[in-house]
């Protein structure tokens, strides 16, 4: 595996057009936000749209981008979270640590989170 990305922001900022416009053009090969890519196999895991929204939002972009879906079709793999049936342990609401500070805070967290370092 290259690499894993992940795109967090508030809500309603646009991050699964801006992640889906990624997906499309790393999977086609073409410039994204005027960085060039490789053509490269792609998952696409949304946890928030419906298939339908998902694919609406796909067909859009790539329209936009003249990008053949039907080129990508091994390429590319969509999932929602509809699709997985997923089994969360029980978990204690006040013995979560902030994945960040390391710090309780009442939220919930899957793992632990560090900042990577830069290098000078």
């Amino acid at each position: 595996m290259d690499g894993v990305g992940v795109v967090a922001a508030r809500a309603k900022s646009h991050k699964s057009w801006v992640a889906i416009d990624l997906a499309l053009s790393a999977t086609a090969g073409k410039d994204w936000l005027g960085f060039a890519c490789k053509a490269v196999p792609v998952v696409y895991v949304n946890f928030e749209l419906s298939k339908k929204s998902l694919f609406h939002r796909v067909k859009r972009i790539a329209e936009a981008k003249h990008i053949d879906l039907a080129a990508l079709k091994d390429k590319l793999i969509l999932l929602t979270i509809n699709e997985f049936e997923i089994e969360m342990p029980p978990m204690k609401r006040d013995s979560v640590e902030n994945p960040f500070t390391g710090g309780r805070n009442g939220s919930y967290s899957a793992g632990r989170c560090q900042r990577a370092s830069r290098a000078a």
